[in-house]
């Protein structure tokens, strides 16, 4: 934990440092490289690479050379990673009308900049109608003789393991630990990092010097609720598992079909993680009863994957497919596992071996998933469009089961909210003219549309 209060105390240096030369770089306007039709907030990143401390500034941006806006930033706008910082403002948005591709400039101004050729930043932003959701596989490397840990562990178990939208998985990496997984460590070895190391998808945020956050004395943790903000072009997911209870063996049939073209070195893994094994945890109230929940124990592919399990081109509305066979080891306790289906990045720079998607389910749900189809998009049609009154939603298919469903202005502002299970009528008659997005959310895909009131 050194390394991480370090880190702290640097922050509270650079919030306190006198204003000397200042020479501010814009770093990222995020996450923004794939969206989906609607208004969207942005995230900023600056780097005040005279190390002098963030001072009171301006912010400002501009779609596709359009009007200008702009928001004042204060010291508490700020918040440091190391020498970086993050700024979240309600102000700060972008509107995407329609599919296509947009451009977005964004700059910052300090009184006493010394070098304002680096204050400015550019991002490409391509917008389709359908994309599919992100989950997040959640790593916390760890090990049982770690006072730290425990209050992590707390903390992970109360509010990340039951956020749908991660997956957790436990990683113990000392050889004296009870739970110890070898590719596990093989994978922490890679990137040194400290205990307990958070890491959401192996995935660099621009905010972040390196691939793990922070968890934060007291509670709370650096970096959670972004990841799931970045759009990825793969969606991922179970095709098949069976298990036979004579020979313990498991099949394990993953898929991921491509929503847009990609490529590279990719690969399929699934991740087993088993709850509730008692085993010792430094800093627990009861540290030889502790129960540890979503230990590793294993990683089908290895640390990094089944090489050539994807090829290396991708090609949109195609399928993937991959089978894993696993002998379960006694004292694995089938009905306390997740299996965790992920396809990952690799790279000879392991600072880009980020994982772009992933599926989880708990064991027993595992093992009703007999075959699926290739999952698309719900296919959905609006009319009258433009409408008055009322908006129909009609599917060409009837939904095997509920769906979000919302309109939004152009401001972001959301409307109407309903879980539907069929076709639906949704009176706009109160709302104002003009354009708005409906998107209708199934839990794998988000899909929108346009619609104008009349």
């Amino acid at each position: 934990m050194t390394k991480r209060i370090t880190l702290s105390l640097l922050a509270l240096s650079l919030l306190s440092s006198p204003a000397l030369a200042q020479d501010w770089a814009a770093i990222a306007v995020s996450p923004l490289e794939l969206q989906i039709p609607g208004t969207h907030l942005f995230n900023f990143t600056v780097k005040n690479v005279a190390s002098t401390g963030f001072q009171p500034s301006t912010l400002y941006w501009q779609q596709d050379n359009g009007a200008i806006q702009s928001v004042a930033l204060s010291y508490g706008d700020y918040k440091i990673y190391s020498l970086a910082a993050l700024v979240k403002k309600a102000a700060m948005t972008v509107t995407l009308p329609a599919v296509g591709g947009y451009q977005l400039k964004a700059w910052i101004k300090v009184t006493g900049d010394t070098n304002p050729a680096n204050d400015t930043v550019t991002q490409t932003i391509s917008v389709y109608d359908a994309l599919p959701k992100k989950n997040v596989v959640f790593e916390v490397f760890k090990h049982q003789k770690c006072g730290p840990c425990y209050e992590a562990a707390v903390y992970t178990n109360k509010y990340i393991a039951q956020d749908s939208n991660y997956a957790v998985a436990n990683i113990y990496t000392d050889p004296n630990d009870v739970i110890y997984n070898s590719d596990g460590a093989v994978m922490n070895s890679a990137f040194g990092f400290a205990h307990p190391a958070p890491v959401y998808d192996r995935f660099q945020f621009p905010f972040f010097a390196s691939l793990e956050g922070l968890y934060v004395s007291g509670g709370g943790m650096t970096g959670y609720k972004e990841r799931e903000r970045y759009y990825e072009p793969l969606q991922v997911y179970f095709k098949s598992v069976s298990y036979d209870v004579a020979s313990r063996q498991l099949k394990i049939k993953v898929a991921a079909k491509a929503w847009l073209n990609t490529g590279g070195d990719l690969r399929f893994n699934v991740y087993l993680t088993e709850d509730d094994i008692k085993a010792y945890q430094e800093d627990a109230p009861d540290p030889y009863n502790y129960y540890h929940k979503r230990v590793l124990r294993a990683m089908l592919g290895g640390p990094w994957g089944v090489q050539g399990s994807l090829p290396a081109t991708i090609n949109k509305s195609n399928e993937y497919e991959y089978e894993f066979t696993y002998g379960l080891p006694y004292g694995y306790d089938r009905d306390k596992m997740h299996l965790i289906a992920l396809v990952q990045h690799y790279d000879t720079d392991k600072l880009k071996r980020r994982i772009l998607n992933s599926a989880e389910l708990h064991m027993t749900e595992a093992l009703s998933v007999k075959e699926t189809t290739t999952l698309g998009n719900v296919a959905f049609s609006v009319y009258p469009n433009p409408a008055q009154s009322i908006l129909k939603v009609s599917f060409g298919d009837k939904p095997t089961h509920a769906l979000a469903l919302s309109l939004a202005d152009m401001t972001g502002k959301v409307h109407i909210t309903q879980n539907i299970t069929g076709d639906a009528d949704l009176d706009i008659t109160q709302l104002a003219a003009g354009t708005y997005i409906l998107s209708i959310d199934d839990g794998q895909v988000v899909s929108t549309c346009t619609v104008v009131k009349n």
